[in-house]
This record gives C-alpha cells, sequence and structure tokens, in this order.
C-alpha cells in the first residue's frame, strides 16, 4: 500500500500474517482511508468472513490451552490494559499466583510476551503478540453475539462506536508502540541513536524527588548498557513542543543520547524547528520513515 497511514490500520487488526490477507481474506484490502470502514465491517466483523472466528479457532485447537474460557478472559485483561500480573489478576477477580501457570502457557503458546521494565527490578509486562488476537479481545469479544446474528446497520453502529474510541486507545495504540519499538531495533541507523541498540523496552522512571512515575514508552539500550534513546509515540496525536518537553523532563532523569518522538498523525512546526536547530538530538519519525527506514 502506498498510503502509509492505511497501511498502519491494516496492520494494526490483521498483523502481518501473510496467510491472513493472501488466503483468509483472498487480498481484499481497503484502496483508501474511505473504504477503510466498511472493509473492517465486511470483512473482519462479518460471521461470513475466515477471520471472523479465527482467533477462537487457535484457542480451541491449541492442545496446550484446556481452559479457554478462562485463557480467553486472560488475553481480554490484557487487550484492556491490563499489563502486569496483578492487574490481571485483579480484573478477572482472581490471585496472581492462581494465572502464572495460564500466563505461562500463552507465552509458551506464542500468544503473550513477557517483557522487562529497564527502569525497575522484577518489574515486567505482558503484551499480545499478534494484533488480530488484540483486535478480537478489545473490539469483537465484547460484542460478540450482537456480532454473530447479523441485522441490518448493527454492526456498522458497533464499529462506530469502537473505531471513536476502543480502536484507538486498546488497539492502535499498543500496536504502533510495538511497531515503533521493532523499528528502533532492526531499522534505525548508527546515526540516528549513535549506537548499535541491543534492546527496545518500555518502562516506567520514578521520580523520587516529586514521587511521580512517568511512563516511557521506548527505551533503547546498548550491550553495555548505556541509554541511547528514549521515545514517545502517538499514533493519533500531531506531536509538539509539550510531548517533547514531557520527554526533556524524562532524560533529566535517566540521561540518553536522543530522544525520539514518533507520530502517525504528524509533527508541529515548531517541534519540526528545534528538531532540526539539535544537531541530531532530536529525532522525528512518522510514517513514511517508520516505513521506507533510515
Amino acid at each position: 500500500m502506498r498510503d502509509r497511514r492505511l497501511a498502519a490500520l491494516v496492520y494494526f487488526i490483521v498483523g502481518g500474517t501473510p496467510a491472513y490477507r493472501a488466503e483468509f481474506l483472498e487480498d481484499a484490502v481497503p484502496r483508501s482511508i474511505d473504504d477503510f470502514d466498511d472493509w473492517v465491517v465486511n470483512h473482519v466483523l462479518s460471521p461470513v468472513s475466515p477471520l471472523f472466528r479465527e482467533v477462537r479457532m487457535l484457542l480451541a485447537e491449541d492442545p496446550t490451552l484446556r481452559e479457554t474460557g478462562l485463557y480467553s478472559t486472560v488475553l481480554a485483561a490484557v487487550a484492556e490494559g491490563n499489563n502486569t500480573r496483578g492487574g490481571i489478576a485483579s480484573r478477572i477477580e482472581r490471585k496472581a499466583s492462581d494465572i502464572s501457570h495460564h500466563l505461562k502457557v500463552l507465552e509458551d503458546a506464542g500468544m503473550l510476551v513477557s517483557d522487562p521494565d529497564p527502569f525497575r527490578a522484577n518489574r515486567s509486562y505482558y503484551r499480545i503478540t499478534e494484533p488480530l488476537v488484540r483486535f478480537h479481545h478489545a473490539i469483537m469479544r465484547p460484542s460478540w453475539p450482537q456480532l454473530e446474528v447479523v441485522r441490518p446497520g448493527r454492526t456498522e453502529r458497533i464499529w462506530a462506536a469502537a473505531s471513536k474510541n476502543t480502536f484507538p486507545s486498546l488497539v492502535a495504540g499498543p500496536v504502533f508502540e510495538r511497531m515503533c519499538r521493532v523499528w528502533t531495533a532492526d531499522m534505525a541507523s548508527d546515526e540516528t541513536l549513535t549506537g548499535m541498540p541491543s534492546k527496545v523496552l518500555s518502562g516506567v522512571v520514578y521520580d523520587s524527588s516529586t514521587r511521580e512515575s512517568h511512563e516511557v514508552d521506548l527505551a533503547a539500550f546498548d550491550s553495555t548498557g548505556e541509554l541511547l534513546a528514549l521515545g514517545e509515540v502517538k499514533w493519533g496525536d500531531v506531536i509538539g513542543m509539550g510531548h517533547l518537553a514531557r520527554l526533556e523532563k524524562i532524560a533529566t532523569l535517566r540521561p540518553a543520547r536522543r530522544l525520539l518522538l514518533f507520530s502517525g498523525a504528524g509533527f508541529m512546526p515548531q517541534l519540526e524547528e528545534a528538531a532540526r536547530e539539535s544537531g541530531g538530538r532530536i529525532q522525528l519519525v512518522g510514517l513514511d520513515r517508520l516505513y521506507e527506514g533510515d
């Protein structure tokens, strides 16, 4: 797709699995942004689409996932934004020790990954690996009975409601953050980062002087543990000086060589000027750069 924004939107749903596009959808993809909503309704949320029951089939066909209902509930909790063991357990009203096995099985099945927090010892975050699994549990599962029975206009209304808030916050945002971390790890040049990253993670920086915690979307470290870059990622926001100021504040606590700002919606002119005058310290990465590489 030449339209980078459209390509990203499609990726947020079907991910990078070739079979989903080539076999399940027979390469039926939206031709323009204007076609995207109709494509979701007709090719993803429709019960006649091969994609409609794919995630449920994945859970049912895996012999290690014997309690499919509980595993699906765990995935739904993660899709809702509960990414710590304690947060997931609280959401599904279980003890953290009761779901340790289920989290491990989902990791072994490749549906979850546990990433350590680089700034806090013994802290990790669970993330859904496959965009379609995230989309299913964030968008489809809550409305499953309504989606299964087709009635004129109902699926369109369900998607219209979800596309305003749920899709941007629980699907597009998290998947875009992961895309930006992968780009930083695999595609960013040595000139961009002033070094080769050995790990790119997200985490929380704590300021003991103010007792504030600052979420960091991206932190790139070299093999010696030096912090190459801190990053801010926003899918739907035009990034401006306020975002830079927040990142600069975090950089006073955890100094980094580079500050990376990623956006799916563009950058304010004042920020673009600040980046040009920064001598490379401030790097702006939009969709063209994200897809084409450095």
